[in-house]
Formats: structure tokens, C-alpha cells, sequence
């Protein structure tokens, strides 16, 4: 099901296939992973939907990116976040000005709706009659298919050589800055996202590809005429 998702949405120009670090509009992250842009995803739709003038739909928060992964019958959502501007702009904070600055950067992340408009827009996707999925298949599209939420940031800590981000947290709690503060409270507000989802990811801009490792290129034999853009 998922390939037929994928193929027709490649088919169709629904689905544009770039790298991650060609999302990245601070142009910090350097994923080479390939992945739908699924904000031009959303903006297609939203544009379709507007065409005879009568209403105008604003459009919704969404992801970055998607990546599918038909074998494993997943669909990956991917946010990029960059922090470390964030952290160089409130470097001179501390104490509760950190609390309260980094508060407010992660409402403005608000992760839990761009993952919930993110399987909105997939919604709307499975009942395009283009995208080839019949009536069984649409209704059943989301028992059949594992929901992965993944937060990249741009940053990199060290100690010792890089440190995955599960295993130093504890670490951090004893020797935070404003940048370990800020990636402790984003990874708590993760855990708070309780759409159908498997437990969200927070990863490390350089770990993203060793992630997919033989998933780093969608499915060659189903793009054959599709080019990275």
C-alpha cells in the first residue's frame, strides 16, 4: 500500500524528493538523508483547495519532510529545529530569564500540532483519487502503518567525542548551559505529543543519516525518472 503511496505520489508531482539539508532554511544542518518536502506537499494541496476563489483555507503547520518507508510500512515525519541561533542570541541570559526564554521558543516549536496537521494533510492525501488507493485501502491507510516523529537540530554536543543524546542527558543536567537547558526542556516537550504516534525522536543534526543508513535514498527502482531538485 505504502509503495503504490509513494510511486503515485512521485507520478503525480505531489511528492518532490530532496535532501534534508536542503530544507534547512538556516542552512546548518548537513543530513544528506533524502526526504519529501512536505511543506511543498501541504502548499500544492492548500492550492488546489483555493482555486475557485470562493473561500480561502489558511494554511495549516506541518513538518518539513516526510520520508516513507514502504518495507518497514512507516511513515517518518521530520521537523528540523534550529537552536543554536536561539542559544548565541540568549547567551547573556541565566537563571529564570533561560526558563522563561527557552519556554517561549518551545511554543513557538509547537510540536504536538505540526505533527497532528502533519496526519491531517496525509489524510487529505489518501482520498486524492490519484494517489490509487481504493476505498478499503483508505480507510483502513492508518491501521496499517507505523507514524514516526523526528525532531533534528542543529546542534552537537561533545564530551569525549559525540555523545548520543539518550546517553548524556543526564550529563547535561549537571553541567547545563544554555544550549544542554534547551535541549533537556525541547526533548521533555516531545514526550508531551500524544497523537497516534511511536515514542517521538530528538536527534542530533549529524546522526539523522546514520539513522536511515540503507534508507538514506528513497527506493531507486520506484523513482527511476524522479531527480533530486
Amino acid at each position: 500500500m505504502l509503495n503504490i503511496f509513494l510511486e503515485k505520489g512521485l507520478e503525480n508531482g505531489l511528492f518532490k524528493v530532496k535532501r534534508l539539508r536542503d530544507l534547512d532554511t538556516n542552512r546548518r544542518i548537513e543530513a544528506n538523508v533524502e526526504v519529501i518536502d512536505f511543506d511543498n506537499v501541504k502548499e500544492s494541496l492548500f492550492k488546489t483547495l483555493n482555486g475557485n476563489g470562493t473561500y480561502s483555507l489558511e494554511l495549516t503547520k506541518s513538518c518539513d519532510a516526510l520520508k516513507i518507508i514502504p518495507l518497514e510500512k512507516r511513515l517518518d515525519f521530520i521537523e528540523i529545529k534550529g537552536i543554536e541561533i536561539f542559544c548565541e542570541r540568549n547567551s547573556h541570559l541565566n537563571g529564570e530569564e533561560i526558563d522563561i526564554a527557552i519556554e517561549q521558543q518551545l511554543e513557538k516549536f509547537n510540536l504536538p500540532n505540526k505533527i497532528d496537521h502533519s496526519l491531517f494533510l496525509v489524510q487529505l492525501l489518501i482520498q486524492i483519487n490519484q494517489m490509487g488507493l481504493n476505498g478499503s485501502q483508505r480507510a483502513t491507510f492508518f491501521n496499517h502503518v507505523l507514524i514516526e516523529y523526528i525532531v533534528v537540530i542543529d546542534s552537537q554536543i561533545e564530551n569525549n567525542g559525540v555523545l548520543e543524546i539518550s546517553a548524556m542527558l543526564d550529563y547535561m543536567a549537571e553541567t547545563s548551559n544554555i544550549r544542554e537547558e534547551f535541549i533537556i526542556k525541547l526533548k521533555e516537550a516531545m514526550e508531551e505529543v500524544s497523537v497516534k504516534v511511536t515514542e517521538p525522536k530528538l536527534m542530533f543534526q549529524s546522526d539523522i543519516d546514520n539513522f536511515y543508513q540503507g534508507n538514506i535514498e528513497i527506493d531507486q527502482s520506484i523513482i527511476q525518472k524522479t531527480t533530486i531538485e
